[in-house]
């Protein structure tokens, strides 16, 4: 466990998160950290790691607005105590952090063909456009510290994709790292023996598969 301050203010998040199990949210551990980034499945494996009991937060819907962006410099782990697992963005990005204060930490890092990647990622965060950080901040500093921008350029984005996705592979420790690539069809069987978890009787909760 992480050794707060309490000098320092926590963060309130009053929101559940969006694919919440139910069960009361004091005292979490961290278990399961999702560390690709957007784009690449990270909807699905939250819905997946629902059905397999964590209490999971998908940091882009909801829980996001409560999260310190304005203090990166001293991140505060308070933001994730409500969760036993945490996806996309900007959580993916502060793996090194949570590793260091959840050591047995295992992280799932979602991969996608890069060309498929960049039309998908284009084409939503042009969807979903931000011009100034006060239309939206969340999504304007996540952007910004994931890309460098929050306007899609190919050139940097793929740069900042192909970095990220290394930085992980040569970082965390092997047996603590699972990679796939929920896009070509990969579900419960690498996800549930990486957790050890029985394989649910139904089928894998894939979304937005197909579109780009």
């Amino acid at each position: 466990m992480p050794d707060f301050d309490d000098d320092k203010p926590a963060v309130a998040i009053t929101t559940p998160g969006r694919h919440s199990t139910g069960r009361p949210l004091a005292g979490m551990q961290l278990q399961v950290l999702g560390v690709g980034l957007s784009r690449t499945g990270t909807v699905s494996l939250t819905k997946a790691l629902a059905r397999l009991g964590y209490e999971t937060c998908h940091f882009h819907r909801g829980f996001s607005r409560s999260f310190p962006y304005h203090r990166v410099g001293a991140f505060d782990f308070r933001a994730v105590m409500q969760c036993e697992a945490a996806t996309d963005l900007p959580t993916a990005l502060f793996y090194r952090e949570f590793l260091l204060a959840w050591p047995g930490l295992r992280c799932v890092l979602t991969v996608r063909d890069e060309d498929a990647w960049w039309t998908s990622i284009e084409r939503h965060f042009r969807r979903f456009a931000v011009h100034q950080e006060s239309e939206a901040p969340e999504r304007w500093h996540a952007r910004m510290l994931a890309y460098g921008s929050v306007v899609p350029h190919e050139a940097l984005y793929r740069k900042r994709f192909r970095e990220h996705n290394a930085a992980v592979r040569a970082h965390v420790p092997p047996d603590q790292l699972l990679e796939m690539d929920i896009t070509a069809g990969e579900g419960w069987e690498v996800l549930c023996r990486f957790l050890g978890k029985p394989r649910p009787d139904e089928p894998f909760p894939f979304q937005n598969v197909g579109k780009p």
